[in-house]
């Protein structure tokens, strides 16, 4: 029930920049057909693993192969929290984003401004905007 890997490679155009395979009912896609995709072509994996928590790839743990491996705890899911998630990565220019993406693109590290010492001082280091 995965994507079929083959057919990948003919579905990347000059405006793709990342690769999102899905992981089902407990199985990673052939991880490392995709990684030899995405390195060849210089993209991005981010890995879709909601429903593979605890698997494993070829001895791998899933969570450890991808640039980013997205994760569920949605009721539906392997583990629950009642709603959430959690995105793993040993990138650390990714993490930095991905703390940002967390509160909104705001960051309230104090820097030398004329407003540095208000409490309710951000600055706003991008906007994300979701358009459906």
């Amino acid at each position: 029930m995965n994507i079929d890997v083959s057919l990948l490679e003919g579905k990347i155009t000059k405006r793709t920049k990342v690769l999102l395979p899905v992981d089902f009912a407990g199985q990673p896609v052939d991880l490392d057909e995709v990684r030899e995709i995405a390195t060849r072509r210089g993209l991005t994996v981010i890995e879709d693993a909601c429903h593979s928590i605890g698997s494993s790839y070829k001895g791998r743990k899933i969570g450890s192969i991808s640039d980013m491996t997205v994760f569920s705890f949605h009721p539906v899911k392997n583990i629950t929290t009642g709603e959430g998630g959690a995105v793993l990565t040993n990138n650390p220019s990714f993490a930095k984003r991905l703390a940002l993406f967390r509160n909104h693109g705001l960051e309230k590290e104090h820097k030398p401004t004329h407003l540095q010492d208000f409490p309710w001082y951000y600055e706003m280091l991008f906007l994300v905007i979701i358009i459906v």
